[in-house]
């Protein structure tokens, strides 16, 4: 599994926010420094199999994901949009002036 600079920042975030000071997974090899964590006093020190950290990679990539989603599907909606208002300016020049002068 190749990892993104998004994924290793991803990571490194949820090892500083969970307290973990080695993490090893696919090849990646992350240690930090204890005393920085230890001023963190309240985080505590997890250990994680592979397999819950792997389950939260993937829960971050669906985050991910869904941005992305929303994003394409609000990009569609104003697309559409557009495309309607082309549609009206040649079939109905009325209403798309009426449009025009509604959203100004």
């Amino acid at each position: 599994m190749n990892f993104t600079a998004t994924d290793i920042t991803k990571i490194i975030k949820a090892c500083g926010e969970s307290g973990v000071y080695n993490f090893e997974f696919n090849g990646l090899k992350l240690q930090f420094d204890t005393k920085t964590n230890e001023q963190q006093s309240k985080l505590q020190a997890v250990d994680l199999s592979e397999d819950e950290v792997e389950a939260l990679y993937l829960d971050s990539l669906n985050d991910e994901q869904v941005k992305e989603d929303q994003e394409t599907e609000n990009e569609d909606e104003e697309e559409v949009t557009e495309y309607d208002l082309n549609e009206l300016m040649i079939n109905d020049p009325v209403t798309y002036e009426q449009i025009l002068m509604e959203n100004s």
